[in-house]
């Protein structure tokens, strides 16, 4: 039961966050380049999520058997010892946008192969030496929670390919899709699909 309770605390945070407060900023111009979208989840998850959930920017992991190294998802979130929440943004309001690198990233993630591994996500100070500081026992490290959360981020140009996401068959699940675009002036697109929206269309 906490495992699902966590998933839907952070799955309805970020729903709400990319619905309101993002909306909201872009709808007034306070936000426009993806970096500044990944710093308003960063400073909304901090806010909104209780206290025991930490959120990181762009850890740097390494994933070897998939030949993807130094690998840094734009926000990782986590749960006491677990990993709930990896997330990657696209925002190219006026651009098409390619999502292939991303999706791969999240896809291997969910390979077996880390169920039990453990990521170094922050580093307590301990020797200017980095050789020694990576081999600290008192680095922070995490392991994936069982059903963490896959959640990409996508507000492109409307005809843009990645905004067909949910009918790609390589998603991986559980999913949270935030997508978006500019209908026109007065207008703004911001939605969301989920894993069960998804296979309830494909069924």
């Amino acid at each position: 039961m906490e495992i699902v309770y966590r998933m839907e605390i952070v799955q309805n945070t970020l729903i709400a966050i990319w619905q309101k407060d993002i909306q909201s900023r872009f709808k007034n111009g306070l936000v426009t380049y993806e970096r500044q979208v990944q710093g308003e989840f960063y400073r909304q998850l901090k806010n909104s999520l209780p206290e025991e959930y930490e959120v990181w920017i762009e850890p740097v992991i390494d994933l070897p058997l998939f030949n993807l190294l130094k690998i840094k998802p734009d926000i990782f979130i986590t749960h006491q010892d677990k990993i709930v929440g990896i997330m990657e943004i696209k925002f190219k309001p006026w651009e098409y946008v390619d999502y292939h690198q991303d999706l791969y990233k999240l896809t291997c993630l969910k390979d077996v192969t880390f169920k039990n591994q453990s990521f170094t996500l922050g580093y307590k100070p301990k020797s200017s030496r980095w050789k020694t500081q990576v081999l600290s026992t008192d680095n922070v490290t995490y392991q994936l929670a069982d059903d963490y959360l896959s959640i990409y981020v996508v507000f492109a140009r409307p005809d843009a390919d990645a905004l067909t996401l949910p009918a790609k068959k390589e998603i991986p699940t559980p999913f949270l899709y935030l997508y978006g675009y500019i209908i026109d002036e007065n207008n703004l697109k911001f939605d969301f699909v989920h894993t069960s929206e998804i296979q309830q269309n494909r069924s």
